[in-house]
């Protein structure tokens, strides 16, 4: 494997190569929900938003907060976008 520079990101230093992987493999997967949901005119964070009301019918900022692991104004901005589109 490629030996990268130390990093100041806590955490990632150059022995922590599975690390890194494992982020850049995250970002890359990213990157392709963000092409197939877009083609429905939707963000994977819109996604997430929905599967939380499907799953619990009525949910609360804090029940979104837990799954999609975003800041609460974060959410309602997602939210607020939503629903102007509608």
């Amino acid at each position: 494997m490629t030996k990268y520079p130390k990093s100041n990101i806590p955490g990632f230093g150059s022995d922590d190569e599975l690390g890194l992987l494992l982020l850049r493999t995250r970002r890359a997967q990213f990157k392709e929900l963000e092409k197939a949901y877009g083609t429905i005119g939707i963000s994977p964070e819109q996604l997430g938003i929905i599967d939380v009301a499907v799953e619990f019918g009525v949910a609360s900022i804090p029940d979104i907060e837990k799954r999609i692991l975003r800041e609460p104004h974060s959410i309602l901005g997602l939210i607020n976008r939503m629903v102007a589109k509608v």
